[in-house]
């Protein structure tokens, strides 16, 4: 729905930037040149002389209409996703993949990455001290 939306805006937004182009390219200087200097300055008598108006209004909204659309699809494309690189992909797989191998199918952890339990029993202290290392001597 995103895309539609993007393309129909792009679609308006190309309308009006040749109709904005177009439009400028018939209104008459105020040094007569432009379209006076190509046409032999005949611009202003072939649409008549209340056309200077119009032209003027129809330039401002062409112009208002261009800018809108074009702030919108920026705003549009600010707010887009960014899609994701082959690097970041091929970490988050590689991440998951080393998760997934550390779990069984059953939920358990290996045995390799079990601590070891002390034969007797004993706390966490009694696993971690040197002196289990060796036995003392009489």
């Amino acid at each position: 729905m995103f895309d539609i939306i993007t393309g129909i805006l792009f679609f308006l937004d190309t309308v009006c930037a040749l109709l904005l182009i177009g439009i400028i390219m018939i209104q008459q200087s105020k040094g007569a040149g432009g379209l006076g200097a190509i046409a032999g300055g005949m611009g202003e008598s072939v649409f008549g002389t209340a056309a200077g108006n119009i032209i003027t209004k129809t330039t401002v909204v062409l112009a208002s209409l261009f800018l809108g659309i074009t702030l919108l699809l920026g705003i549009l494309a600010g707010h887009r996703t960014r899609p994701e690189s082959m690097a970041e992909r091929l970490q988050r797989e590689a991440a998951a993949q080393e998760q997934a191998a550390d779990v069984d199918g059953d939920g358990l952890e290996k045995a390799s990455e079990l601590e070891p339990v002390k034969e007797g029993g004993g706390s966490d202290d009694d696993l971690h001290s040197d002196t289990d290392a060796v036995p003392p001597q009489d």
